[in-house]
């Protein structure tokens, strides 16, 4: 009997399996009589996380969207929402599109003729398990580098069908505690090299993390920056506060944003694997750097060049009397520009000593080198517990470098759990590695560790650390077992 019952079920699944191949057709006729070209291609069951050929019915908006990039010979198609669309020809992603490729001898596409009416289509079968999609218009067939002979750009109209079937679900990510939202990805963008459209649980925690670290940055602006002049103006020894691509906005009015509405705006795009693995998305920072003042106090750069200058004055003179050959010139000048130099401060130290930077990472997975020292006792990182409610902090002392550039001082503050695991040189302080520790059935969309990275000159840094409130970023932790 379970014999049979085996043999039945394969069958059936057999039969299934072939119903849900998909076809492409379309037909496209010159409208100056030429040859037509005529395309009937099987495209097989479509997997639910190949986002290349992808569509989605949104419950909660109605919203629907279809992305078929590159699929045999589809080509690329993005349609949004409507049931019946006309679609104009884009060379970049601006809305909809719907741009066939294809191979006889050589590559040729076919895209909506814009120097007529637009293509028209019309979504016959849209759900979750299938799409049945029906196009015609007029319509471009171009060749590019076709050879003398063959069309290239030829005018005429195209209809034509498209069926697809998938795995009728979407991918599902983990749901952030305390939040009633979407687990769903919707995806209405997809890169792989830049990322997709988060659910709504992963754009939930955006939100969350953004509003923790804005307030908890609120107060370092007017705290350690001076700000510019009416005339817009910077002296030096001002200073500047810099943006930089992930910087938190903290001139601004704090965020009063719900993360669990679900109508929140996407704060960014997360990775294509994001649901996989535990939540990475933000590095969140921002710098201050002080303007040098080069002309008074130990850098006074004129007072060096009108030294410079008179000494140049005084040999050249000595040298037109003949007084002193070319060469004791030559020696003299060398020698004086040294024992001048030797007054100046050392500007590359000054510029890391004027300067502080301060990041704040999301849920580090891998083992944290950053933190190791250099070679020697001197510049070995220190391990302390100097920050209430932190794990531990690690200091590193600011170091000159073989080029004359310096590494900036390092305070780092860790929240959550790590195993440090120390080299075993002398001293005792030297760190081989720090590997962050969470189960690996932990939910994906909490905060289960943070790390907060300030570097820079020591005063800044202690002005930094005296006015960040870092009890709002470790209240970012949320996992019991990971605390």
């Amino acid at each position: 009997m379970k014999k049979h019952l085996i043999i039945i079920i394969l069958f059936c699944c057999a039969i299934k399996s072939m119903a849900q191949t998909g076809t492409f057709n379309y037909e496209f006729s010159p409208l100056n009589g030429g040859p037509s070209v005529k395309k009937s291609i099987a495209v097989p069951l479509v997997k639910y996380k190949n986002y290349n050929t992808y569509w989605f019915v949104n419950p909660n908006t109605g919203a629907r969207h279809l992305m078929v990039n590159g699929s045999s010979d589809i080509g690329i198609i993005i349609l949004d929402d409507r049931a019946d669309t006309n679609v104009v020809y884009q060379d970049k992603y601006q809305g909809d599109q719907f741009n066939i490729l294809g191979k006889t001898k050589t590559e040729f596409y076919i895209h909506p003729d814009n120097d007529h009416r637009p293509m028209r289509v019309h979504y016959n079968i849209f759900n979750a398990g299938e799409i049945y999609l029906t196009f015609a218009g007029n319509a471009v067939y171009d060749q590019p580098g076709a050879s003398p002979g063959t069309i290239d750009h030829v005018h005429g109209f195209i209809s034509g069908t498209l069926q697809l079937f998938r795995e009728p679900k979407y991918e599902q990510t983990d749901k952030m505690p305390g939040c009633n939202c979407d687990p769903t990805v919707y995806a209405k963008f997809y890169d792989e090299e830049i990322g997709r459209t988060p659910s709504a649980c992963e754009n939930a925690l955006l939100w969350r993390v953004f509003n923790g670290i804005q307030k908890a940055f609120n107060n370092l602006v007017p705290a350690i920056s001076f700000r510019e002049d009416a005339g817009g103006k910077r002296a030096p020894g001002d200073l500047i506060y810099r943006e930089t691509g992930a910087t938190i906005d903290v001139t601004g009015p704090l965020s009063t944003v719900d993360p669990c509405n679900p109508n929140n705006e996407r704060r960014a795009v997360v990775s294509v694997n994001a649901a996989t693995r535990p939540f990475t998305q933000d590095t969140y920072g921002l710098s201050f750097f002080k303007l040098p003042d080069f002309n008074n106090g130990p850098l006074n750069v004129q007072s060096y060049s009108k030294k410079i200058g008179a000494l140049s004055d005084s040999t050249s003179r000595l040298l037109k009397a003949n007084k002193i050959t070319a060469l004791q010139q030559q020696k003299i000048m060398l020698e004086g520009m040294q024992k001048l130099s030797t007054s100046m401060p050392d500007t590359k130290q000054m510029e890391m000593e004027g300067s502080v930077k301060l990041k704040v990472i999301i849920n580090s997975l891998y083992a944290d080198e950053a933190a190791r020292g250099v070679t020697g006792e001197r510049y070995r990182p220190v391990v302390r517990h100097t920050i209430p409610g932190s794990a531990f902090d690690i200091y590193v002392p600011a170091h000159r470098d073989e080029d004359g550039s310096w590494t900036p001082n390092k305070v780092y503050i860790y929240y959550g759990k790590f195993n440090v695991v120390n080299s075993g040189a002398a001293g005792g302080n030297s760190i081989k590695s720090i590997t962050p520790v969470y189960a690996p059935t932990v939910n994906k969309i909490t905060v289960f560790n943070l790390k907060v990275m300030v570097e820079g000159g020591n005063d800044l840094i202690a002005k930094v650390l005296a006015n960040i409130d870092l009890k709002n970023i470790q209240q970012l932790i949320d996992n019991p077992k990971t605390k």
